[in-house]
């Protein structure tokens, strides 16, 4: 799931990238790229809290110990 989450601001931030980009430049370059990060934690965050309510475990806590 968390690649699908990456997939999906990748395709975000190329989106923003592609329409702020003509009219603001770099500013609209790096406005895009914050907002691919920011929308990838809130999509994080979201997994981790929905996996904590439904009782499944976390990636954490299957991993193996050695």
């Amino acid at each position: 799931m968390a690649a699908v989450i990456e997939v999906v601001s990748l395709v975000v931030t190329l989106a923003l990238i592609a329409l702020l980009y003509p009219t603001y430049g770099i500013t609209g370059v790096a406005s895009s790229v914050a907002a691919g990060y920011v929308l990838s934690a809130v999509l994080t965050q979201s997994l981790r809290h929905r996996s904590a309510s439904t009782g499944a475990p976390t990636p954490a806590e299957t991993a193996v110990s050695r």
